[in-house]
């Protein structure tokens, strides 16, 4: 009986079915692979650590969970097609040997792809997909630096529309499993209702722990929805750090304001209440007052950011953590404070350098604010990274840096919000008296620094050009007069042959210039190593004053001054230190003047006279601007 409720003809339409049923999930994966081709988390460590996850915790990110979810879906699709092809042949064979055994001939005519199915593979398949995020660059670490610095947190660099495109891919996907489940289940109800033969009883038990409930496609359809459910998870967690950087920045300029509405009338009365308690006055008084006002800022800015990082993480505040992070602020502030209020003293002991520094640190320009924001930062993150490290936290170097440096800022905006800063002893200065100044000294190093970052590279490369050319040092010392006549070795890129140093060049036309010598003196980046031998190394150099001349070009330039102003141009040419950059070259492309003329050797001297008597900060600041966009324009 049961032989004859056997029907091979449903065998082989239910394995049809089954192929069917399988290509739909290959296209539904496909789909699904394509739209996981991308990586909309960010960059940053949130981002980084909701798609990669933390594989030493044992905690997986969205990119292995979707991994192992594709994996199993392609062994379900193979497993799916190789089902088709059972039932197609099991139905063949069996009408095969019922035709044989009544004399009737049977030829069944099935496609090799029904019953040998090849395996398949997705595309782009697994190993195409991404499973890690690519390190950020420089440019964006620095830019989240300084956003964690200024506003107590970073901006989450992360695609929201992305993340929103994998959680509706997986929620599509599971849609697609659901749907297959169900095709499954009915085409396995067909064959078992057919027939009642042992084949027919094995098939339906292992047809059930596919399309059961408890089995293959109801768990990859729970999986795929735990995906879309993880991919929905990022989605709230990238949105809340977004809320808590606008909560933290918020904080952050509330509390400086708040710092600058309560100076005025908090200051008076903590000078009188420190002066009666520790009897103290002068720079003791002011030190201690210093120190006071940062350890309070301090510890309000490091509790009220651990606060809101509590608060946005877990919906409560730790009282112990929050102690400790008050504690730790405070300290980190009163030492920054005393920083700033010793290190000037200090500095002053060194040399010229430093002793311009100092008078950064005490000035009324944006150097004030640079130079208390770095040596403040420095101190605050010292201080936290070591009182972590003693919590037995570690060293977290990263965070102490955002936070230290945070303090810094906050603390030098509220002074500048609170009062205006004294105008620095070194502006007015004017001629030889700044010329020889050791603010000047200090201006010529920052100075130095920021142009070399910006001219070492090409420096550098047609210095290897040079070298390339002909086997030789691409530089040279030549000897030239310097402050107060002492002759000193000035350093040079070699654009000629040789040179001994002892005579100068004769411009654009001259012969002995090489192919890379003539277009590294036309950029006038030959010059440019003195930033770094003579001014930065030997100091005995400038950034702006007058060019340093061979004594022989010197004799020239006094013989065609004359007698009276000839000796009154070498005093002012020897008060100060030479320079890179001076008002005379300026002066040459101005009045289109010829090297080696007599115009040329006057306008020279009239301008040291003309630069001796009106050098300043504010006349080096517009000599160097002056000279980069004239550089500018006759390189273009």
């Amino acid at each position: 009986m049961g032989a004859a409720q056997f029907t091979p003809e449903i065998w082989v339409s239910a394995g049809r079915g089954v192929r069917e049923t399988a290509d739909d999930l290959a296209r539904g994966v496909d789909a699904f692979c394509r739209a996981m081709d991308e990586r909309p988390f960010g960059q940053d460590d949130l981002g980084r650590a909701l798609f990669e996850g933390h594989p030493e915790a044992g905690m997986p990110g969205f990119a292995r969970l979707r991994n192992d979810l594709l994996a199993d879906l392609v062994v379900a699709v193979n497993l799916l097609r190789r089902m088709a092809a059972g039932l197609v042949v099991a139905g063949d064979s069996y009408a095969e040997a019922e035709a044989a055994s009544i004399g009737i001939p049977y030829a069944p005519s099935r496609p090799t792809w029904l019953t040998d199915p090849e395996e398949y593979r997705p595309e782009p398949g697994p190993s195409g997909l991404p499973t890690t995020t690519p390190p950020p660059d420089f440019v964006s670490q620095a830019i989240w630096f300084l956003e964690s610095v200024g506003c107590g947190a970073a901006w989450p660099d992360a695609d929201l529309d992305g993340v929103t495109r994998l959680r509706d891919a997986a929620t599509a996907l599971g849609r697609v499993v659901g749907d297959v489940q169900e095709q499954i289940a009915g085409q396995a109800g067909r064959v078992t209702k057919a027939g009642l033969g042992p084949a027919t009883a094995a098939f339906g038990q292992a047809t059930r722990a596919v399309h059961g409930e408890p089995g293959q496609l109801a768990d990859l359809r729970r999986r795929c929805e735990h995906l879309a459910c993880c991919a929905q998870i990022a989605y709230d967690a990238i949105v809340k750090a977004r809320w808590r950087f606008v909560a933290s920045a918020g904080f952050v300029l509330t509390l400086m304001l708040v710092a600058k509405l309560l100076a005025p009338r908090l200051g008076p009365l903590l000078d009188v209440v420190v002066r009666r308690l520790l009897r103290a006055e002068g720079l003791a008084l002011r030190i201690i007052l210093l120190i006071i006002r940062q350890a309070a800022l301090g510890a309000m800015f490091s509790g009220g950011l651990s606060a809101i990082d509590q608060l946005f993480a877990t919906g409560d505040i730790d009282a112990a953590r929050l102690t400790r992070d008050l504690y730790h602020g405070a300290l980190a502030g009163g030492l920054m404070a005393g920083a700033h209020a010793g290190l000037p003293a200090l500095l002053r002991r060194g040399g010229p350098a430093l002793t311009g520094l100092a008078e950064a640190m005490e000035s009324a320009t944006w150097e004030r604010a640079f130079t208390r924001i770095l040596a403040g930062g420095t101190v605050s993150t010292t201080v936290l990274a070591t009182a972590g490290w003693a919590g037995g936290a570690g060293w977290n170097w990263k965070h102490s840096a955002e936070m230290g440096f945070g303090m810094a800022v906050l603390s030098t905006g509220a002074a500048l919000a609170s009062r205006a800063w004294p105008v620095p002893s070194y502006a007015g200065l004017t001629g030889r008296a700044w010329k020889q100044s050791p603010a000047k000294r200090w201006h010529d190093v920052k100075w130095a620094l920021g142009i070399l970052l910006i001219t070492a590279p090409a420096v550098s490369a047609f210095a290897l050009a040079k070298f390339v050319e002909d086997r030789k040092n691409p530089f040279f010392l030549q000897k030239r007069v310097g402050q107060f006549g002492r002759v000193f070795d000035l350093a040079k890129g070699r654009s000629m042959r040789t040179t001994k140093g002892e005579d100068s060049s004769l411009g654009g036309s001259d012969a002995r210039r090489t192919r890379v010598g003539k277009l590294w003196a036309k950029t006038s980046l030959d010059e440019f190593v003195q930033l770094a031998y003579n001014v930065l190394y030997k100091g005995d150099m400038s950034v702006v004053n007058d060019r340093p001349l061979l004594a022989a070009t010197r004799q020239e330039t006094m013989e065609a001054l004359g007698p009276t102003l000839g000796p009154r141009w070498d005093e002012a040419d020897l008060a100060g230190k030479p320079g890179l950059f001076g008002p005379f070259p300026n002066k040459i492309v101005e009045l289109g003047l010829q090297p080696k003329t007599a115009a040329f050797d006057l306008q020279r001297g009239y301008t040291g006279i003309w630069h001796d008597r009106t050098a300043s900060l504010r006349s080096d600041r517009n000599i160097l601007w002056e000279f980069i966009t004239t550089y500018v324009r006759r390189i273009s």
